[in-house]
């Protein structure tokens, strides 16, 4: 229940980055099975796209960085001769000027604004599979180059790296030589002025090793990491766990599960810090296929909560949180292996629907129908054994109604009554 806001290109393995002007840069990746160098920006006051002029090279699988002067750079990925090192930057008044490239080519990699003003970028795969080199980039002074940093303690691609509120880096999970990791290690920097740093052990390691998961910067306190979902070899995972910060001054902690987990499993997903400061996670991919399922998780009590579903279903696809608190989607997946374009959604909780526990032992769900037109609906959910759900992404200005059924292995009860609500 999003709305729609169709982009020009629909694509994969891109980039979204919001800029100081509040636009969205969307960048390369693959569209209809090709790589692609186009561009386009996202102006949110008037739900329109504007194409403007081409990557120099054209990238998938490659990272954007916004800079603290309002640029974006822009580092490797796969061209059309296979991992790339090359780089470039998009300024708002010359478009795209090639830069210095990198030591190393990279894709799958990650490229993280330190607080020095730095770019640090750790990991990818390589020619010859995951790497463990990390380089660092001087905006200030780009005629100096890229500079190595201290290497990985493990060679990884596929990871998650984020920032913590000391300046720190923790880097988690992804692909390595021996297969998907469950461990995480923390660039500690050593001299502000080069960015310079050396790495560390993060606690022992995940509970469970992961790879296509999310990472999420809490605002609570010393700034925890949430880690969602991912994929390891026994498969698709609904597990989440946070890493939980000890020690301010390095970033040291330990990790605990977080809640019971996802809902619904999941990779390829996103997660979003919302203005509320519950993260909103949507869309990847299960065993089934790519999802159009999203949830909530609130901090304060730890909870995962069911809530509106994406307009059609994505995996591997951008989210960007708008200033009005709404969210692009661009990109992605979906069934049959297909491309779709982007569209807008606003996670905020606008309804809650309760009900009563069936104590029949037989039953294995719920069902909650909602529609515009009453005794006629227009979309289903299916929970497990869960009696609450939150409806977010409803247009505005319109009366919705909602009823639900449970279901066992044999069909469904008779709905409850129905119940209905303006969202305003």
């Amino acid at each position: 229940m999003a709305n729609s806001t169709a982009s020009t290109i629909a694509r994969v393995g891109h980039t979204a980055t919001l800029l100081p002007s509040n636009d969205v840069l969307v960048v390369g990746g693959y569209s209809s099975d090709r790589l692609t160098a186009s561009a386009e920006l996202y102006h949110p006051a008037t739900s329109l796209w504007k194409s403007i002029g081409d990557l120099n090279v054209p990238r998938a699988d490659h990272t954007a960085s916004l800079l603290m002067n309002g640029n974006v750079l822009v580092t490797g990925g796969n061209d059309s001769n296979g991992v790339t090192k090359s780089v470039e930057i998009y300024d708002p008044l010359s478009q795209w000027n090639p830069t210095g490239d990198m030591i190393f080519a990279r894709a799958s990699h990650t490229a993280t604004l330190l607080l020095t003003g730095h770019i640090l970028v750790t990991g990818g795969k390589g020619s010859t599979g995951s790497i463990a080199s990390a380089e660092l980039y001087n905006p200030i002074m780009p005629i100096m180059g890229w500079r190595l940093t201290g290497d990985l303690n493990i060679a990884r691609s596929g990871h998650t790296a984020t920032l913590l509120k000391n300046g720190n880096v923790l880097v988690v999970g992804g692909y390595g030589g021996g297969g998907i990791l469950a461990s995480a290690e923390i660039y500690h920097i050593d001299d502000p002025a080069t960015g310079q740093g050396h790495w560390v052990d993060a606690s022992d390691g995940l509970h469970v090793a992961r790879a296509g998961h999310s990472a999420t910067l809490l605002e609570n306190g010393n700034g925890d990491v949430l880690i969602a979902g991912g994929y390891r070899s026994g498969g698709i995972l609904a597990s989440a766990e946070i890493y939980h910060i000890d020690d301010p001054a390095t970033g040291q902690g330990h990790w605990v599960d977080a809640s019971d987990g996802l809902h619904v499993a999941r990779m390829g997903h996103s997660a979003t810090l919302l203005l509320d400061n519950t993260v909103f996670v949507a869309g990847g991919d299960s065993a089934d296929g790519p999802l159009t399922s999203s949830e909530l998780y609130d901090t304060k009590t730890g909870q995962w909560i069911p809530t509106g579903s994406l307009s059609v279903p994505r995996s591997f696809h951008t989210a960007t949180l708008l200033q009005d608190g709404s969210l692009l989607i661009t990109g992605g997946i979906s069934l049959r292996s297909e491309l779709v374009p982007a569209e807008r959604v606003t996670p905020g909780v606008q309804a809650t629907l309760e009900w009563n526990r069936v104590s029949d032992p037989t039953v294995l769900g719920y069902k909650v129908y909602y529609g515009t037109t009453s005794n006629s609906y227009q979309g289903a959910v299916i929970l497990d054994r869960e009696t609450k759900y939150l409806f977010g992404n409803l247009p505005k200005g319109t009366m919705y109604y909602f009823a639900v059924t449970s279901f066992n292995g044999i069909g469904e009860s008779c709905s409850s009554n129905e119940v209905s609500k303006f969202i305003p």
